[in-house]
């Protein structure tokens, strides 16, 4: 049960990304209130919505494909670290969020999903949230840094 959960929310994450990766490269076809504090259109064309030249979107839709592969191939000793890695770049990216200072409800729905993912295949206790929020932290302070 636990496996076919981590795969829907893979396959979720995978159309959330899917989804950004084509509206960043067509803004208009955004679909998402806009007002001071959201504005998916600000966040796909800022200059953080890209590292080295790469969408983020798009490394988002290759980090759900990777999980996802490794979900279907049982892949366990890997999925254990691309995971992680994925709530340390969701936190990477709300850091730059708040720097554009505008939030992207799509960007949000992918980092909750890559969150359900952690806690669905960590479980939910005292040592899986202390390591979620220390990876989050990591990431958000990746974020000011970089």
């Amino acid at each position: 049960m636990q496996r076919k959960t981590l795969i829907l929310l893979a396959i979720i994450g995978i159309l959330i990304t899917g989804y950004l990766t084509h509206s960043h490269y067509k803004p208009s076809a955004v679909i998402c209130p806009a007002d001071a504090a959201l504005s998916c259109t600000q966040v796909l064309l800022s200059e953080q919505s890209k590292i080295g030249g790469i969408p983020v979107a798009l490394i988002g839709l290759l980090a759900y494909s990777t999980i996802l592969v490794l979900l279907l191939n049982r892949e366990d000793k890997l999925l254990r670290w691309s995971i992680p890695a994925g709530v340390i770049a969701a936190g990477y990216f709300n850091a730059t969020m708040l720097e554009i200072g505008s939030l992207c409800i799509w960007c949000e729905a992918s980092h909750i999903t890559m969150s359900a993912l952690f806690f669905t295949h960590r479980g939910i206790n005292p040592k899986s949230a202390g390591t979620f929020f220390a990876l989050i932290i990591a990431g958000a302070l990746l974020g000011t840094i970089i």
